[in-house]
């Protein structure tokens, strides 16, 4: 089925800027690499969803990203906490693109 929630977050500077988005009512920015969408529209249930993420630094950046669900924060049924992190030493890092998509049934 097609992504319930999808979002373009940049996070360069200081705040967290929802760019484009479907069914999200707001971007949080937690913490250095972190933000949180909270979505406008419930899933059934948060365990069921899959979460995709994609991060980048913009052009000519050629150091390895990572980006994924935040570690300390399970998902529930309105949002989730995203993280991003340079790939070779996993610092947390604000990025200038960020990418999400969430899956699921809306309850």
């Amino acid at each position: 089925s097609a992504a319930k929630v999808f979002g373009q977050v940049s996070q360069t500077t200081g705040d967290a800027d929802l760019n484009q988005s479907l069914n999200v009512s707001s971007v949080a920015d937690i913490a250095t690499g972190i933000f949180k969408p909270t979505y406008s529209n419930a899933f059934s249930e948060a365990i069921t969803n899959c979460i995709l993420c994609t991060t980048g630094g913009g052009a000519n950046d050629g150091i390895p990203r990572m980006a994924g669900p935040a570690g300390n924060f399970e998902p529930t049924t309105l949002a989730f906490e995203y993280s991003t992190c340079k790939g070779s030493d996993h610092t947390p890092q604000d990025k200038s693109f960020n990418g999400f998509a969430v899956y699921g049934d809306l309850a």
